[in-house]
């Protein structure tokens, strides 16, 4: 059995400008969070925000948290943050 998992990732707005991609699938360690999660996507796109704050994540269409754990075989959305006034 294998210690790593497998998920797609969609990138949106500015997030998939500054990938160079909108889609991408990742192997990550079984029991990753969401926040081990960021942290690898911004090694593999380095024009991503390095700090967690600069991304948010939702998992299946649910937002996810960062000390939430990543199910296989998942959609990943990650968005820019949205600031409103």
């Amino acid at each position: 059995m294998s210690d790593r998992i497998t998920v797609n990732v969609r990138l949106f707005a500015t997030l998939k400008e500054r990938a160079g991609v909108e889609q991408h699938t990742m192997q990550l360690n079984k029991g990753a969070t969401v926040a081990e999660f960021k942290q690898q996507l911004s090694e593999e796109f380095p024009g991503l925000p390095k700090e967690s704050s600069g991304m948010l994540v939702a998992v299946s269409q649910e937002y996810a948290f960062d000390e939430e754990l990543i199910p296989p075989d998942v959609e990943i959305a990650v968005f820019p943050p949205v600031s409103g006034g």
